[in-house]
């Protein structure tokens, strides 16, 4: 798009036909002196901004399309010029959006007789998001003033910033455990254990630990208990998006925790070698199914476009999904709330069996009164919770866009 700002070139251009219609009519050395004058910032004002301005491009260009939370982005906008020519001043804006709002960042330059004009700013302690940068407006002008053009140039680059994992190791204490010693974490020393199924008969070489006593007094013959393995190999995080759990800024703040440990459960998972499964929505986009290598990329770039607008709970997500879950797969549920209906959903997992160990994230150093009776409540039906205080390192503001200065 391209526009010009005539205002106060016309009052200019006026005021020289003006002194040209009285040098005409009356003569003088004050009409031409005026005329002269006039007609020489007219040239001064168009020619800088038309001819200076000739062949000009824009370029941006982003290191990489990857970042953390809390890293900086640094940007670099290249401006060149088809001419030799100089040029006035311009004002170089560029504007990308995270989907919600639309960002932009202005630099003020003197080309003149430079044809690659380059500076870099950067996106400071840039926040989880997808961001993409779509359009660069160059407003040019002359060195009096008078004349004022616009330039857009659309160009697309689109960057993705991944939540910072939070570390979990030092998370390995069950909340309101009867013990203080640290328990293990559910995906950190896969095993093979057996859940008992049934009973059937003894069979030569089962060993005595499976036989089953009662069953053997009650029949009158050696009874064997019979098991399937419990796959412990793999885990499945449900990232709580309710909205009416995340509600203001401190809302906003335990969401970004809550993303946070979901990160840190997929990146745990990964480092064990073992199957995870990442679920924050029915949608497939809003999903990454367990897969025999996991893909930590692909839930990072998943945790990164998530947002706090979930219209279900958690809860309901996890009893819809869980029929295509395979038994005995431990689920986490990463939430900044807790209440009767993920105590139901970790009973009706229960006797699927599965387990369903719940992170939860709080404010202040000890769990909210009104989550502590739920939370009581999880443990009975065993669940292990896990309490995760929200502190200032878990949410940081984006420091918004600046200069960078070489």
């Amino acid at each position: 798009m391209r526009s010009w700002s005539w205002g106060n070139f016309a009052a200019v251009a006026g005021l020289c036909l003006g002194s040209y219609g009285l040098y005409a009519w009356r003569g003088g050395y004050s009409s031409s002196f005026l005329l002269y004058g006039t007609a020489a910032l007219l040239i001064l004002a168009l020619l800088p901004v038309s001819l200076g301005m000739r062949g000009l491009r824009v370029e941006r260009t982003i290191e990489q399309s990857r970042y953390f939370a809390g890293e900086d982005v640094p940007v670099t906008v290249t401006i060149r010029r088809g001419t030799v020519f100089p040029a006035g001043w311009i004002i170089v804006t560029d504007v990308w959006t995270d989907g919600r709002e639309e960002y932009r960042h202005s630099r003020l330059l003197f080309p003149g007789f430079r044809g690659i004009v380059r500076y870099r700013y950067k996106l400071s302690r840039a926040a989880r998001g997808q961001y993409r940068f779509f359009r660069t407006d160059v407003h040019a002008g002359d060195w009096i003033g008078l004349l004022r053009r616009r330039l857009s140039f659309a160009g697309e680059t689109g960057i993705a910033v991944y939540p910072k994992p939070l570390h979990l190791d030092q998370y390995g204490k069950r909340t309101f455990a009867e013990s203080d010693n640290p328990v293990a974490l559910p995906w950190m020393k896969p095993s093979q254990s057996a859940v008992m199924t049934g009973i059937r008969g003894y069979a030569p070489g089962d060993p005595q630990r499976t036989i089953h006593w009662k069953a053997t007094a009650r029949i009158g013959s050696l009874m064997t208990k019979s098991s399937d393995p419990t796959d412990s190999g793999r885990l499945l995080v449900v990232l709580d998006r309710s909205s009416d759990v995340y509600v203001g800024k401190e809302g906003d703040e335990r969401f970004e925790a809550c993303v946070r440990v979901a990160a840190g459960l997929a990146e745990q998972a990964v480092r064990q070698r073992l199957q995870i499964g990442l679920y924050a929505g029915r949608h497939p986009d809003q999903a990454f199914p367990l897969a025999l290598t996991p893909g930590l990329a692909g839930m990072y770039e998943l945790l990164s476009r998530v947002k706090a607008d979930g219209s279900g709970s958690a809860a309901d997500l996890i009893l819809q999904e869980a029929m295509s879950w395979p038994a005995e797969c431990p689920v986490a549920l990463v939430t900044a709330a807790a209440d009767e209906s993920v105590v139901r959903a970790a009973r009706i997992l229960r006797t699927c069996r599965r387990r369903l160990d719940v992170w939860l994230v709080h404010t202040g150093t000890e769990i909210p009164d009104r989550y502590r009776p739920w939370v009581q409540e999880l443990e009975t039906a065993g669940c292990r919770v896990y309490a995760v205080a929200l502190v200032r390192s878990h949410w940081r503001e984006a420091g918004g866009a600046e200069d960078v200065i070489a």
